[in-house]
């Protein structure tokens, strides 16, 4: 065999690697489980070996067209993978977001704390609920489902295909929406703890007046924050993993 007619023959066979790429990499860059404190260079390498087999499967009979097709095919396989990957990150900020509210109900806010997964203004429980959030997604091979949506993606948006942009506002508006439920949801008792705490610190303060109400209480509902987080944290992990489910099989 020549070495023009191998070049025709691989041809077709490295621009579904390349296109099937742009897709897995843009999806990798933003899923939760895959960015931050994972290196860039593994990250890489990882979206290089997931697309081989999935390139195998998706590009049967994908004929490389002229520049400005290539260009729009590039373009609709990034995009859609950014929109892929963005979908459970969204749904990850519950977590941060009912930490947030947790760690201010409870007295453990600190504006000093270490950002948790480039996430602003975390305090300590947010940190922690991120973090846990993340191991989350490994223990219930919620990343194993997530490459499998991606791959069930070309089948639905091939790798020459067209986006739909108005479904994919809607889905980003459920998915935020879902996120902000989410988040009241797994807060609300923390929210009934810091109302009636808060109500008893008015009484006591009206009835002794020379009593440093915060200075005395202050622990007591730190410490009655972090038993309630013990309590419920078995329920809110199965609420969030369940959620971050339904997302991914959404996709």
């Amino acid at each position: 065999m020549s070495l023009a007619a191998a070049a025709e023959l691989l041809s077709p066979l490295f621009y579904t690697y390349f296109l099937t790429f742009c897709r897995i990499g843009a999806a990798f860059l933003l899923f939760p489980a895959f960015t931050d404190h994972v290196p860039q260079q593994a990250r890489l390498l990882f979206a290089l070996a997931v697309s081989l087999p999935i390139s195998l499967i998706v590009g049967d009979g994908v004929q490389m067209g002229e520049g400005s097709q290539v260009f729009s095919a590039i373009i609709t396989n990034v995009t859609l993978g950014i929109y892929l990957g963005l979908a459970p990150r969204l749904f990850l900020s519950s977590m941060q977001m009912a930490g947030q509210v947790i760690g201010q109900v409870s007295g453990l806010y600190n504006p000093f704390n270490i950002n948790g997964l480039a996430f602003e203004g975390s305090t300590i429980v947010s940190t922690l609920m991120v973090v846990a959030g993340t191991a989350l997604i490994f223990a219930a091979d919620l990343h194993v489902t997530f490459i499998q949506a991606l791959t069930s993606s070309f089948s639905t948006v091939g790798l020459h295909g067209v986006l739909d942009f108005e479904i994919m506002n809607k889905g980003v508006i459920l998915i935020i929406s879902q996120a902000f439920t989410m988040a009241i949801s797994f807060a609300a008792p923390f929210l009934v703890l810091g109302l009636v705490f808060n109500l008893a610190l008015g009484v006591a303060n009206k009835m002794m007046q020379a009593l440093p109400v915060f200075f005395v209480f202050s622990p007591i509902l730190m410490f009655l924050g972090i038993l309630l987080i013990v309590i419920t944290f078995g329920a809110i992990a199965t609420m969030y993993t369940e959620g971050m489910r339904q997302v991914i099989e959404g996709l």
